[in-house]
Formats: C-alpha cells, structure tokens, sequence
C-alpha cells in the first residue's frame, strides 16, 4: 500500500475544539495580515471605480435607509429612482450585510473602514472554509493552511476583492457548497446536496450571479463524475444526478427566491451595458467581438503563474497561486502516485482537472472554439467576460498544490523529483533577478521562486520532519503574500480614498433641503463619483451600474441636451458643474471651481396635465400643494383639485408601486404629454381636497394586492 495512503489511513482526528481553534487561527491569518495597512491609512479595498461608485455608494444608501428602519429595496437617489435590489450588485438580501448594518449604520451612512472591515471578514470566509474542505479530503495540516491561503490570498479571489467587492463576497463561500457536495456524494444523503444549494444562494445573494454560477458548475461537475464511476447502469446514473441536481437546485431557489423574483422582474426590461457602443436591449446577446475578446486571458497571461507583477490580467483575472503552489501543482498533474494518496480526492480528481481544463479554455476566449459554443447556449451566453472562468482554474489549482505538499511531507524517502523542481526553480530565480532589469520579469517574481525552491530543498532532505517541511511551506506562502499583497490590496497613495470622494459638498446644502422635491444634474465637468447621490440627500438624474431601465433610457436619449423638456419634466431643478453655463448661477465654490446652478424650467415634483406648458413652471403644481412624507418605499403628498384632472408625479411607473388616493387603492398609469408616453406616474382624481400616497410594495403587486381602477377620469 502507498506509504501516503497509510498515514492518511492513521492519521490521528482532531478533537472538535481544536479542529475549531486551528480552523479560527487560518482564518484570522488574511486579517493579521491586511488589517494593520487600512488601520493605518496606507491602503484600502475602496479605491476602484466599482468599488466606489457601486459598494461604497450602495452601502450608505443601504445603512441610511437601515437605520431609518426599513430594508432599501427601491433608490430614490439615482436615475430618478430605480430598482436597487434589481440588479442584485447591491446585496439587499445578503445577510451579512444586514448583521454589518445593525453594527455600523447610522444616520450618515456607514464607515468606509466598516466596509473594509466587512471585505476582510470575507477574506477570513474564503481561507477558513477551504482550510475545512482540504481538511475534509484528508489533507494534512500544514497542506491544508497552504492551499487554504493560496486560494484566499492570492489570484482571482484576492484581487476581486479591490475591483468588485460584491463578486468577491461570493467567491469566498465557493469552497464550503464544495465541501458541502463532497459531504453528500460521500455518505450519499441529500441533505449534504441541499446545504451546498442552500450555499450557492447565499452567493447569489452575497452581490452578484456569476460566483454562484461558477460555484454550481463546479458542483454540478463533481456529482456527475461520481456518480458516473458509481454508477450500475445509465438510468441510475441518470436517477443519482438528476437527485443531486434537484436538492442543489431546490435549496438554490428557495434561499434567493426574493432575489430572484425581483431581478426577473426588473431585468425583463432593461439595457444593459456590455463594452458595446449602445446598451443590450432585453434579450439580445452580448456580441461575439466583445463576449469572446473583452476581459479575456489570453495564452500570454498564464505567465502571471508566476510573475503577476510584470504580466496582469484583465480586470482582476491575474492567475496566481505563488510559485510554489504553481510548481506543486503542476507536480500533483505529472505524478499519478500523488493523486493515489489521498483517497477521499480519488472519485474528484478526473472532475476537478476537467473543470480546469475547460476553465483554462474558457479564459482563453477567442483563441478557443469554446467561445463560440458558450455564447450560444441559454443563460450562459449572457454570462460575459471569460476571464472570470479563471476562478475555477485558480481553485482547482489550489486543491493541487496542497495535495502535492501532503504527499512530498509523508514520503520514507526524500523524492528525486523534490531536488530537480528546487534545483529548477532556484535556477531561474537567478536568471529572473539578472534579467529584471531589463523588464523581462520582477524581483518579487524571482524571490517568489527562491522561496519555492528553499522548501523543495527542504523536502528533500533526509532529515526534514513533515512538520518542519510544512512550516517551512507556509512560512513561503506567508512570505509571498506580503509580496502579492500590494496588488490585492492598492495602496492610497496617489488615490481618492472614498470617504473624501464623497465627502458631503457644502455648496449643495439648497438641494439637500429640497429632498423629494428637486432633483440635480451632476455635470460631467463636476468631477463626482457617478452615485454620489446615494451617500447624500441629493437626488441625480444618472447612476453607475450595469443596467437601467428601459423606459427611463429611452425618455432620456430623446434629447441629453441641457435645456431638454425631458430634464424639466423629470423635475431637473440644479446643476452642478465646473462650467460657465447660461443659468442662473445661485452659489459658487473658489476653492474646488463647482458651480450650482437653477434651471428655473423645471416641472414642479408634481403637476397636473391641464397645465402642462403653460404659464410659469412652479405654477403647474396642484394647488396647496405639501409633501407630508418622502422616502425610497413611501411618499404622502396633500392638494386641492378645483376640477377632475391627471396628477402627474414625476417619479419613476415601475412594477410594485402601489398609490391610495383618500386612502383607497387608485391605478397608476404612465404619463402621456405632448403626444408621447412618458415613464412618470399618473393619476386620475376628480376635484376637492386629497391626499396622495406611493408605496412600494414589489412582493403584494406581484400577488394582485395593488390592483386598482381609478376614481375618477378627468373631464
């Protein structure tokens, strides 16, 4: 028998506790060592694009509406309202999120540091959970803290935490559905099946479709695999996976049913902006030029294996796992005898570096035919931007690496191959560092590899304990991680922290007390993060996100102009630029250049049709008119109507807004004025005093509960 399947064989099991505390101790490692860089000020997860104007931005809209007591389903603040749970980036229903809320929120938002903070946790998810999986499969100790971090730390995971930290919480629960599947095709009970669903719907949750996605197709590969080697004939194959499909499946919608319900809803009628010239109308495909050459790893890429500080992958897809996990990986690939050590990994192995295999060709885009195939298949067409299948290399990899140092540590003799690996590696570590200079490679990468060949030559001496060959493996990954950790973890310096990129602007104190009651347009001039809305009482015309409603879009490209109707029918009363513009200017910032602006065109937040374009604007609301009440989910309002006429309120006609005139139910229609159906509400009162409520109630529209005819059509 196989000296490494003995051992594994009598290997001593933990007790519970200190299965916990060693399980703990892993998990605290990413925190010990990236929270003193943003304790600090030296560093932050908050300085991209994505990770500003979306996580940032959406997570003071979240706290802001928590700590007023509801859960923010629709944003009041951006695009004239729009659904914010619609497009799931937001993680309205993550409940993580909702335990940060009720810690950190407040009135003014929620820390840039709790965010950090937050993201860290998730760190500690990721490492921790694929310490317990390769703890799970047999893996020794030392081989499970070494894959756990190269998985957590490094690559794909580690650097989508700065770029899209939603996508990031996802990836760091993609180990436990593993090791929630590898449960259930062990002792065969689909409880194990339905706890990795369950999983993969907190990831849908958690801020985004594509690591539940991923998650699911690597799950979905390792019960196939298994129950086909177990399998006695193909309908029981076909009985065994389609078992372990459903439970997955079921568990799956039912943990996300609310997000799903309410991004099928939304996405049924929205652009969607891809890297196109013009957005995707609903249904469309992402075009084959952009699907399988946008955000892809070409062969060249892989060199980040290695050297990911000379060659970078797109948008955070740099694939990397130290040199070390690279050499063992590739080690656990070449020698049969070590994928034979580890018998609880036999029934994966074939499905694990299939999953490689077909991310590898995945990433790589148009230099494949499996672009072409995947774009035409259902859903997973619309799944773009193939460099994020790296995620699945990156895992597997990661499995690999830690089951070659499990095998290395428990030979009776040294390996031959332990001595030519480290003699290869310390050879072109010498090499890299002479030719650094001249750009053919980093110092960082050639450290890297000198580290990799000490514990390969550690290995291979013949008094080296597996406790001390482990250490000293983990002492390496530690090591290159403070290398790597600039990349994963940007520094500040020469960058816009986010807490001063939304700073609040004193200049727009006038507009802030008119919330509900005017809007502002953010000229591109002004400089500001595309949501700044969402962090303040402001109200914006434009947001930053990947979709937008439909209706809405296409009444806004009728004219972008500045003096537009459109701006004065959607209730587009500042501006803010650092331009000269023909408006009158009502305040002035020396310092930063800012300009606020009137357009002293603009609607009334409510008006009614009779007077639409005519006489002065602010005369065109309902007489005696008041707003009584306004937030995302409710809006009172009370006026006096001398005749039957149409309200119109210049607020976004979405599916789930229900209205109650005098406190009974009343249709809300879409505005038609000047010929055209506007996206704004409208509503039918005959004449005398009212009180007009809005309330947002996605859930009771879908069941009938806001249906209403009107009262009264206008004479």
């Amino acid at each position: 028998m196989n000296r490494c399947v003995k051992d594994h064989a009598t290997m001593p099991i933990l007790p519970r506790a200190n299965r916990f505390v060693s399980g703990a101790a892993v998990a605290l490692i990413p925190i010990v060592l990236l929270l003193p860089s943003i304790w600090q000020n030296q560093a932050s997860f908050l300085l991209f694009p994505d990770a500003q104007e979306q996580t940032y931005a959406w997570m003071q809209k979240l706290a802001t509406a928590w700590d007023a007591g509801y859960l923010a389903l629709w944003d009041a603040n951006t695009s004239s309202g729009r659904s914010l749970v619609g497009e799931i980036q937001a993680s309205v229903f993550y409940p993580i999120v909702w335990l940060w809320l009720a810690l950190f929120a407040g009135p003014d938002g929620i820390s840039a540091f709790a965010i950090e903070l937050l993201i860290l946790l998730h760190f500690s998810l990721a490492t921790g959970c694929m310490w317990a999986l390769l703890r799970h499969w047999g893996l020794s100790q030392s081989a499970s803290i070494v894959g756990a971090l190269c998985y957590g730390l490094f690559g794909p995971v580690a650097e989508r935490a700065a770029a899209q930290p939603n996508i990031f919480f996802g990836l760091a629960w993609l180990p436990l559905a593993v090791l929630c599947t590898s449960r259930h095709l062990q002792t065969g009970k689909l409880s194990g099946a339905f706890l990795a669903g369950a999983v993969i719907g907190v990831q849908v949750l958690s801020g985004h479709v594509q690591p539940a996605f991923h998650t699911a197709i690597l799950c979905g590969a390792l019960a196939t695999v298994h129950h086909w080697s177990a399998r006695h004939s193909y309908t029981g194959w076909l009985r065994a996976t389609a078992a372990s499909g459903a439970c997955m499946l079921g568990a799956l919608i039912l943990i996300a049913l609310p997000q799903w319900i309410l991004t099928f809803q939304y996405m049924a009628d929205v652009y969607r902006w891809v890297g196109a010239p013009q957005p995707l109308a609903p249904g469309d495909s992402v075009p084959y030029k952009i699907f399988s050459r946008h955000h892809i790893v070409p062969p060249s890429g892989l060199a980040a294996l290695i050297d990911p500080w000379r060659w970078r992958a797109d948008d955070a897809n740099t694939p990397h796992l130290t040199a070390l996990g690279f050499a063992l990986a590739a080690l656990t690939l070449l020698r049969r005898e070590i994928r034979q050590c580890l018998p609880s990994l036999q029934a994966h192995w074939m499905a694990l570096i299939g999953v490689a295999a077909f991310a590898l060709l995945a990433m790589w885009g148009h230099w494949t035919p499996l672009a072409h195939i995947l774009r035409k298949l259902p859903l997973v067409g619309q799944i773009r931007e193939l460099g994020r299948y790296s995620i699945l290399l990156h895992f597997v990899a990661a499995v690999l690496a830690a089951a070659a140092l499990h095998w290395l540590s428990r030979q009776p003799r040294p390996p031959g191959i332990a001595k030519k690996l480290a003699l290869l590696l310390a050879t072109a570590a010498a090499l890299l560092s002479v030719f650094a200079s001249a750009g053919w490679g980093s110092t960082y990468a050639a450290i890297g590899m000198a580290l990799a060949a000490v514990v390969l030559a550690v290995t291979a001496w013949n008094r080296a304990t597996p406790t001390f060959t482990g250490a000293t493996a983990v002492a390496s990954v530690l090591l290159c991680a403070l290398l790597y950790r600039p990349l994963a973890l940007p520094s500040v310096a020469n960058a816009v922290p986010a807490e001063r990129a939304f700073a609040t602007l004193p200049l727009l104190a006038p507009v802030e007390a008119e919330y509900g009651q005017a809007r502002i347009i953010f000229d591109d001039s002004a400089g500001l993060r595309k949501n700044y809305a969402d962090a303040h009482r402001l109200q914006s015309r434009l947001s930053h996100s990947a979709t937008m409603y439909r209706p809405y879009f296409d009444f806004l490209a009728e004219d972008w102009t500045l003096g537009s109707e459109v701006n004065d029918l959607l209730n587009m009363r500042y501006v803010l630029s650092r331009e000269e513009l023909d408006l009158p200017l009502l305040h002035m910032d020396t310092e930063s250049g800012l300009r606020l602006y009137r357009r002293p065109t603009a609607y009334p937040r409510v008006f009614l049709r009779s007077r639409y374009r005519q006489g002065d604007p602010d005369d065109r609301a309902p007489d005696g008119f008041k707003l009584l009440h306004y937030d995302d989910h409710r809006m009172r309002m009370r006026f006096v109507l001398n005749e039957a006429d149409t309200v119109i309120v210049s607020e976004l006609d979405f599916p789930g807004w229900c209205a109650r005139l005098n406190g009974q139910p009343v249709a809300i229609s879409r505005a038609a004025l000047g010929g055209r159906t506007t996206p704004l509400r409208a509503i039918d009162a005959p004449a005398g005093e009212h009180e007009l409520e809005f309330s947002y109630r996605p859930f009771a529209f879908l069941f009938g509960r806001c249906a209403a005819t009107s009262v009264q059509a206008p004479g």
